[in-house]
């Protein structure tokens, strides 16, 4: 990474970038372990910030400025991620807030047709704002289309 404050001569920035090459190549860079600091082996767990540095974040934020191509960066990076209902949990509830409002409730299950619907199911796993990729299902036909219980 090149420093903003450190200027790097040109001669150092090939060496530089030839030793990621090599590390790339034979897969060297894989073997470098990160230190896991998540939750209570993070450094700042359980700590909060004094009122002077909340101060200062908010002015350095204040400070950047984020262009309409920046956004574009952004926005191109982001495309093509595939939906993880652990992580992103937001893309799911927001899609089935969807099919809600344009897909009315059937009285009976749309497998079955026994009894009340509980479930809105999707058919192809791939949360596509489509209606018809969407089925009202009862708990156990919901389950048998999932796979989670045998018929």
């Amino acid at each position: 990474m090149v420093s903003k404050t450190y200027k790097t001569s040109e001669a150092h920035r090939k060496k530089l970038s030839e030793a990621q090459k090599k590390a790339w190549k034979n897969g060297s860079y894989k073997d470098r372990k990160t230190p896991d600091v998540g939750g209570d082996n993070n450094p700042f767990f359980g700590k909060k910030h004094t009122p002077e540095t909340i101060l200062k974040i908010k002015e350095a934020r204040a400070k950047q400025v984020i262009t309409k191509e920046h956004k574009e960066n952004i926005s191109k990076a982001n495309r093509g991620i595939h939906f993880n209902p652990n992580k992103d949990m937001s893309h799911y509830n927001s899609v089935h807030y969807w099919v809600k409002k344009n897909k009315p409730k059937s009285k009976l299950c749309e497998h079955c047709k026994k009894v009340p619907p509980t479930d809105l199911a999707n058919i192809s796993g791939e949360y596509k704002r489509d209606i018809n990729d969407f089925l009202y299902l009862c708990r156990k036909c919901h389950m048998i289309q999932d796979g989670r219980l045998k018929n």
